[in-house]
């Protein structure tokens, strides 16, 4: 996997915050902490903006 594609998990994270969900909402409907889920948007957002400048 190349370095800047986007998780699984990242992916459904952002689609799920994008939705409109809270972190809390996305965390618990994937099973994970809420911080869990909060990186996880967080480094898909990191991947996307990298791909963009890239």
């Amino acid at each position: 996997m190349a370095r800047s594609e986007i998780s699984a998990r990242q992916r459904q994270a952002l689609a799920l915050i994008e939705a409109g969900h809270s972190y809390s909402q996305a965390a618990a409907l994937m099973g994970v902490a809420k911080g869990t889920a909060q990186v996880h948007v967080r480094r898909a957002r990191a991947k996307q903006r990298a791909g963009k400048r890239g």
